[in-house]
């Protein structure tokens, strides 16, 4: 192993000592967030977040690491230096900083690490702040990244909520809100209302604010909000004026009509939500004024946009794979209503369930099993894992017929890819079940950490 791979190990091991609330099993409440923390160790740090000239900052429960992703690709297309910062990774933690089309590199990494213990870590020993987290130390580590590299905009993924979120750091000149449903209830609240509340904690004064569509009560909380902080409410339903999509050749074929103008988009991923997905984007991208975007290169952005496991189409083993994140009771009818649409065809299909136990695992089985009686229950590396058998034990219901049980992603995998049965294998429940499985389908050699009691 090189130095620097010695180094970036050892970095991980340091990293992963920390707090880190994607993995830890149960999280009291929500007054384990909070600002505090980061904004001291922003300010020794010189507040790099404020560097950039324009910041895009995103918050909802579906769909926001896709948008994120196409309005980043299609900034790139223009020749913008662009910084886009996601969660949670999929192979390597390296994926979630990214200039252009590249990833923070090992060295980068290892070196913007060691920056930030250098400068915060005698301040927090004399504070009763405790330690900066894992996902803090990240935000932090994206922020001086993209100072380092000059970049001209920001694009930033929530990770939890809004309000409280450690991106909540950033001064965003566009706020986007998603579409909004119930997830992480425990933590954001058991209403929509509650939860919509604490996502529309990211609209600052003065800023364009962009909502995907909604349900009635939460497009007036995000009006309310924006109208209180003086900013501008841009409703995406009321942009787009004409809307078609249809399947073919593994791609989504869109003719688009906003207020602006027209578009026709050969989309990469697979969905019937990447409509909102897209129109989101198109009005983020039309009302961006830093510079004047040119149209063919917003469409060349959104047409190549690399955003794996939503919605992704993979051949392989003569069937056709479709690998998607799934995790909530919202994302999954979407799934079911993608599948009915567009692979009316596919007539034998296998569906790999696996779940967190954060997730409504009960209730995405029951959407899920419309589409099949095949089902295999499987279980990611993730600490937060539901074991396999319980969600057999779970899914009680008439019409899955045939279930198996895999106590591994890779015997899953095995068991699919064998089986001669099945034209449309759906990979699914979880993003990390999804991720874990396209490593094995594509060969990815990824990141394995070990697994404390958390």
């Amino acid at each position: 192993m090189s130095k620097i791979n010695n180094k970036y190990k050892s970095t991980i091991n340091s990293l992963l000592s920390l707090t880190d609330f994607e993995r830890k099993k149960n999280i009291s409440n929500s007054r384990v967030f909070h600002l505090k923390r980061i904004k001291s160790a922003l300010k020794l740090l010189g507040n790099p977040q404020n560097t950039p000239k324009f910041t895009i900052h995103l918050a909802g429960t579906n769909g926001k690491g896709s948008i994120s992703s196409l309005i980043h690709s299609a900034l790139t297309k223009n020749g913008l230096k662009c910084g886009l910062y996601t969660s949670p990774h999929l192979h390597n933690f390296r994926e979630r900083i990214k200039v252009g089309n590249n990833i923070i590199s090992m060295t980068d990494f290892c070196d913007i690490y060691e920056k930030i213990e250098k400068t915060t870590s005698s301040f927090f020993q004399n504070s009763n702040l405790g330690s900066l987290t894992v996902f803090e130390t990240l935000t932090i580590m994206g922020a001086i990244h993209f100072e380092n590299n000059n970049i001209d905009v920001q694009v930033i993924e929530t990770g939890l909520g809004g309000m409280f979120d450690s991106t909540n750091i950033f001064n965003s000149d566009i706020s986007i809100l998603t579409p909004i449903s119930l997830d992480h209830t425990k933590i954001l609240g058991k209403t929509l209302e509650k939860i919509t509340q604490d996502k529309v904690g990211i609209i600052k004064n003065n800023s364009i604010v962009i909502s995907s569509k909604q349900k009635p009560n939460v497009l007036r909380i995000i009006k309310e909000k924006s109208f209180e902080k003086k900013s501008t409410f841009i409703n995406v339903e009321e942009n787009i004026k004409g809307f078609k999509q249809h399947y073919e050749s593994e791609k989504l074929h869109m003719n688009l009509l906003t207020s602006n103008d027209s578009y026709k988009i050969q989309h990469p991923l697979i969905g019937i939500n990447q409509s909102i997905n897209v129109s989101t984007a198109i009005t983020c991208l039309e009302n961006f004024n830093l510079i004047k975007l040119d149209k063919k290169n917003i469409i060349s952005g959104l047409e190549n946009v690399n955003w794996p496991c939503r919605g992704e189409i993979i051949k392989k083993y003569k069937k056709l794979f479709l690998i998607d994140g799934a995790h909530n009771p919202s994302a999954c009818r979407d799934l079911v209503k993608t599948i009915n649409s567009f692979f009316i065809n596919q007539k034998k299909i296998l569906l790999i369930f696996g779940s967190n136990s954060d997730h409504n695992e009960n209730k995405n089985i029951k959407i899920l099993s419309r589409l099949t009686e095949n089902i295999i229950f499987t279980k990611s590396r993730h600490p937060k894992s539901v074991d396999a058998k319980s969600l057999k034990n779970i899914s009680s219901f008439d019409n899955i017929v045939e279930s198996q049980i895999t106590e591994s992603i890779k015997e899953a995998f095995i068991n699919s890819t064998k089986n001669q049965n099945y034209e449309l294998i759906i990979v699914t429940g979880s993003l990390f079940v999804a991720a874990e499985f396209r490593e094995l389908l594509l060969e990815i050699k990824p990141e394995i950490y070990e697994t404390n009691e958390l």
